[in-house]
């Protein structure tokens, strides 16, 4: 479990997709060591997830081990003084829907704009870093 986490995380740090991800730990041995996979095919390679699994593995985490990842990273940020928290920003934007059959997503317009399927990204920033110390995403109807 700590291989996946590591793996999402890492993911953060180097955007790609799922078939991205799994072909660049596929593709490097290195990396899929630190990762955990120790298992090795007939050819010598190491064997790694599918996309299928890794996208199965990925969802079952669920959110909070990312939601704490960040908040250690917020803490850290704080402890070393690059965020101070003493003037801090509210800011929120829309971040469009991946696909229209999104449950979680909504139409919304705002004046003198096309109407957008997806969420509402609320964020607040420490005025003097202008790094976040917080992001909530909602639905766009609970906005």
């Amino acid at each position: 479990m700590e291989s996946i986490i590591t793996w999402a995380q890492s993911a953060i740090l180097k955007p790609m997709s799922f078939e991205q991800m799994v072909d660049w730990v596929a593709t490097n041995e290195a990396l899929a060591l630190a990762l955990g996979f120790r298992e090795r095919t007939l050819e010598g390679r190491l064997r790694t997830i599918s996309k299928g699994q890794y996208w199965e593995r990925r969802q079952a985490l669920g959110v909070l081990p990312f939601l704490f990842f960040f908040l250690a990273l917020v803490a850290k940020l704080i402890h070393l003084g690059a965020i101070t928290g003493k003037e801090l920003i509210v800011d929120s934007t829309l971040l469009e829907a991946w696909c229209k059959a999104d449950p979680g997503a909504a139409w919304q317009q705002y004046a003198g704009k096309a109407h957008v399927f997806g969420y509402k990204v609320h964020t607040v920033l420490c005025r003097q870093a202008n790094l976040p110390v917080f992001v909530l995403v909602t639905p766009r109807q609970c906005a």
